[in-house]
């Protein structure tokens, strides 16, 4: 069996290998609801808006996640109003982080929703000094550059928080899902999970057919 790391290799390596084929598409399938398919790339956030209002109830998702910044700006947006979130195949990383949080209402319908922690849990602390070194080492990146994304990601760290907050969601979900040893990739939550962190009324459960499917290791729990 891959180490935890090896598979978070062989996510990354999804990620950036599927992206032009993944690419996320936002469609009205009717007055009032919006369907995004693939992957939060950058500019999701204007794409999204070109076809999100008031009107808008119901965002039906099958993502596997994508650029932290676009979807805690999108989670914002979908706070703010009055939408439900319903999840058909998979809604994971920064779908599950920020789109599915933002619900004020949430399904899984036919699908599952995971986690493996959020940029507060694994890059703050001793994580973020592991990071610089590597950023050094590896990218070899100059001093002004890892300032910029430093400040960067602090900025990231405090919209999450903030979205956390505004919807009641406790940040122990992401620290448990981004562990050291936890033993999977992501941690797909029980109705009893779910409501320990602050999902309260979650519809539906994790689709045993699409966990089977994931070509990661899991927790059901």
């Amino acid at each position: 069996m891959k180490s935890i790391f090896q598979q978070l290799a062989s996510l990354l390596a999804f990620l950036l290998v599927a992206g032009p084929v993944a690419a996320g598409v936002w469609t009205k399938s009717g007055p009032e609801t919006l369907r995004f398919e693939g992957e939060i790339e950058p500019g999701e956030y204007d794409r999204f808006s070109l076809v999100f209002g008031p009107s808008i109830r119901e965002i039906v998702v099958n993502s596997i996640g994508g650029v932290t910044e676009e979807g805690i700006r999108i989670g914002h947006a979908i706070a703010a109003g009055d939408v439900k979130i319903t999840v058909v195949g998979m809604c994971l990383s920064s779908c599950a982080n920020y789109l599915f949080v933002a619900g004020h209402r949430r399904e899984i319908r036919g699908g599952v929703v995971g986690y493996h922690g959020n940029i507060q849990a694994c890059f703050t602390g001793v994580r973020r000094e592991e990071m610089i070194s590597r950023w050094k080492e590896r990218y070899k990146l100059s001093d002004e550059d890892i300032r910029r994304n430093l400040a960067a990601q602090d900025r990231e760290i405090e919209e999450e928080a903030r979205l956390l907050q505004i919807m009641g969601i406790s940040q122990q979900l992401f620290e448990r899902s981004c562990a050291d040893d936890k033993g999977y990739v992501f941690l797909l939550p029980t109705r009893t999970t779910f409501e320990k962190y602050g999902f309260w009324g979650v519809v539906g459960e994790q689709d045993p057919d699409v966990m089977r499917s994931l070509p990661w290791s899991y927790a059901f729990d």
